[in-house]
């Protein structure tokens, strides 16, 4: 039989045309079933520093949470697949734990099916950590129940005694709730009222202060205006921390809008003009502390709220309170000696924490 070629050729051709088109009906299919499909987006691993802590490993600790941050908050609304991989962390703080379990609540908030969080390796992670993340809310945030019965010696040297709580301007009977379990935290743990009203004061100031409606937001924050809030007991330490969280502008961004602006300023060496300009926000938060205590009654607002911030430490005349807001953050103690110091980012929001000795109260009651 004679071989033609010009036939083979156009046989070949038919055929590639052919193939090509089943190709492209396959990719079609693969496309639709994953536009259909809920989380086949992209995935992003984050890997958690050794020490998940806004102290020694704070640098880490937040470059991780800013990227959850933007990937969650992703504007072009990609479904996307977040692995939190907590398998190289031997420690987690409960301060550090708060601010991601914001950003969590946040995203699962705005996109819940959009963005999906998973335990990435959680069968290597240690297991004190899976435990103390397991008390700060974390496995509840993205939807794991562990049903683990740790063991009691275990939580015996770190007990959460006020498991994540979130709450807004919008819920005023969550609002009472919530006040009468941190009653009942501060009646189990022997501490006097002034812890109480602390916290109290530092939510309202979330809510009145924290968040200007007019001012630009990064990262919206959700409706209503939010705190989050968390509490541990170390029995190593005999010591209790309470951690308040908001997502707002921070408190150096809010200071111009405070009637006693200007002997911050006096204090920072600025102008009104300059004082916007100001990056050293450490040095803001002090100079409005300072302002704060020195005003007594006529410090009302963001000031008034940092006078009765610190007012528990002075109460008892031990501990100390940590606050973070904006890039800056300062430690204060009851001699009135303030440490500053400099984040390596934005934090997001302001963190104040209560650090006060639980033998106080032993001691006063023997006074």
């Amino acid at each position: 039989m004679e071989f033609r070629k010009d036939k083979f050729m156009k046989k070949l051709k038919f055929s590639q045309k052919e193939r090509l088109e089943r190709l492209r009906k396959k990719r079609r299919r693969s496309d639709l079933r994953r536009r259909n499909y809920l989380y086949s987006g992209e995935r992003y691993l984050i890997s958690m520093p050794e020490a998940f802590n806004l102290s020694s490993e704070c640098a880490d600790t937040l470059a991780c949470i800013q990227e959850i941050k933007k990937i969650g908050n992703n504007p072009e609304g990609r479904q996307s697949v977040i692995q939190i991989d907590f398998s190289k962390t031997k420690w987690a703080s409960a301060a550090a734990m708060l601010v991601l379990n914001a950003e969590i609540d946040r995203i699962m908030s705005r996109h819940p099916t959009k963005v999906r969080l998973i335990a990435s390796r959680l069968g290597d992670w240690a297991a004190h950590v899976v435990m103390r993340l397991e008390q700060l809310g974390f496995f509840d945030l993205i939807g794991i129940e562990l049903g683990v019965r740790w063991p009691d010696e275990w939580r015996h040297e770190e007990v959460t005694v006020l498991p994540m709580i979130a709450c807004n301007k919008l819920d005023p009977a969550r609002v009472q709730r919530i006040r009468t379990r941190l009653e009942q935290v501060a009646n189990v743990l022997e501490q006097g009222p002034e812890l109480y009203e602390a916290m109290i004061e530092a939510t309202g100031n979330a809510v009145d202060h924290a968040y200007p409606e007019d001012e630009g937001y990064n990262f919206s924050p959700l409706d209503g205006k939010p705190w989050w809030a968390t509490g541990v007991f170390s029995a190593s330490r005999a010591e209790v921390s309470v951690v308040v969280f908001d997502q707002g502008v921070g408190i150096p961004a809010t200071l111009n809008r405070w009637h006693l602006a200007e002997r911050v300023r006096s204090i920072l060496g600025v102008s009104s003009i300059m004082s916007s300009l100001v990056k050293d926000h450490a040095r803001m938060i002090a100079a409005a502390l300072e302002v704060s205590r020195t005003s007594k009654g006529s410090a009302m607002g963001r000031g008034q709220g940092l006078t009765d911030v610190i007012s528990p430490v002075e109460g008892y005349g031990k501990g100390r309170v940590r606050i973070l807001s904006g890039a800056g953050g300062i430690i204060y103690t009851p001699n009135q000696e303030v440490e500053l110091f400099s984040l390596p980012r934005h934090i997001g929001g302001t963190l104040i924490e209560w650090s006060l000795p639980v033998e106080i109260q032993a001691e006063r009651q023997a006074s």
